[in-house]
């Protein structure tokens, strides 16, 4: 039995618990702390999955709604309750079957992202019959596309792995819906079909010049190849500050290189996490709000401030503005894009076909994303009772 005592020091355990209602999860967290209290790993981990079926994800990727939402912020010292969830997440847990009202239905989940792994989970309480189609050979393939080294280590990849294949998930990998299988035959073999691959193309920007900059998405795959970085000099400039901007540049900086940091909403309309502003402070990041690129030519990038431009030289520009699908999952398919919006239920206009993660939600994160796998799965038990 662990102590938990350092851990869980300082959470004032509201009574109105402002960090619960702010989470997307509506994770209980005083009720898990007094459970820590008392030694009762058990009961904290029964309180803990009965809102949250990957805690080990969120404990690592989270953008920590409970931090910004705790009352302790008033004095600069929230309680770090994240560090709490990453280290009950690590302890041995299976799903339980909770009812078997989903038992005699097959349900078709495209892409093994936190979200489709997370809902798969909670398919598993009600018995359902699952398959998770992932393009990939690696299931724990978009897990390992963020930096090992700016957030997770390698050890964190292997107990996520052992958790899923505790889990005895079903993924059909090397499997591209769109190429390998299509969407229609999908909805025909299964009773719902749940679109969670996530989007994995970067948004185009409109800048004039010679257009030689790089897009993070891509930057981040071709990082993998040990030796790519050696192409580029040492100066980068990253326009975008959302978590894969802010991760990239702090691995930029742990391989020696200068980074600045562009973003063209004023600093009050940046929604950084807490986990963002501490990597911002750690590191000095060099951040340059309300400011635009407008033009990249011959390693030069002009920016646009307050209705006038300026100049800065020798860079290296990559653009992390958000991303996008590639629809592949549509092809030949009588599904067509403008049937992909969604209801309450996260179902979109073709009925049985439902949307989760990044489609069906409009400011994407971790715990935004297995929110919208629990509407969905609230919504299969409702209609099937």
């Amino acid at each position: 039995m662990s102590d938990y005592s350092a851990l869980i020091k300082g959470c004032l355990k509201c009574p109105k618990p402002l960090c619960s209602e702010g989470c997307p999860l509506n994770t209980k967290v005083p009720e898990i702390i007094k459970a820590l209290e008392k030694n009762d790993e058990e009961l904290a981990l029964d309180i803990l999955y009965s809102r949250n079926p990957f805690p080990l994800i969120t404990g690592l990727f989270c953008n920590g709604y409970c931090f910004q939402n705790c009352v302790l912020n008033r004095a600069n010292r929230p309680f770090n309750y994240q560090g709490v969830e990453k280290v009950l997440g690590h302890l041995p847990h299976q799903t339980k079957v909770e009812d078997n009202i989903l038992k005699n239905r097959k349900i078709a989940i495209i892409g093994s992202g936190p979200v489709g792994i997370a809902l798969a989970l909670l398919l598993k309480r009600s018995s359902a019959t699952i398959d998770i189609f992932e393009r990939d050979s690696d299931y724990l393939y978009t897990i390992k596309k963020i930096f090992p080294e700016t957030k997770v280590e390698k050890e964190e990849l292997d107990s996520i792995d052992s958790f899923i294949m505790g889990e005895n998930l079903h993924f059909i990998l090397n499997c591209e819906v769109g190429k390998d299988v299509f969407l229609d035959d999908l909805r025909r073999k299964y009773d719902y079909v749940v679109i969670a691959s996530g989007h994995g193309m970067s948004k185009d920007c409109a800048v004039t010049g010679d257009e030689k900059y790089y897009y993070a998405y891509d930057f981040l795959k071709d990082l993998k190849d040990p030796k790519y970085l050696d192409k580029f000099g040492d100066n980068f400039l990253l326009y975008g500050l959302g978590n894969v901007s802010i991760d990239l540049a702090v691995y930029l900086i742990h391989k020696g290189k200068n980074v600045k940091l562009v973003y063209h909403k004023p600093k009050e309309k940046s929604r950084l996490s807490p986990h963002d502003i501490k990597k911002i402070d750690t590191y000095h990041l060099d951040v340059t709000f309300d400011t635009r690129v407008v033009k990249v030519e011959n390693k030069t990038v002009t920016l646009e401030h307050d209705n006038s431009t300026y100049e800065v030289e020798n860079e290296t520009a990559i653009f992390a503005i958000g991303q996008k699908s590639d629809y592949v999952f549509l092809n030949n398919s009588e599904v067509k894009e403008e049937d992909l919006t969604y209801d309450a239920n996260c179902e979109s206009k073709i009925k049985n076909l439902y949307l989760a993660g990044d489609f069906s939600s409009t400011r994407w994160d971790i715990s935004t994303g297995i929110e919208t796998a629990w509407q969905i799965y609230n919504h299969l038990k409702a209609i099937n009772q």
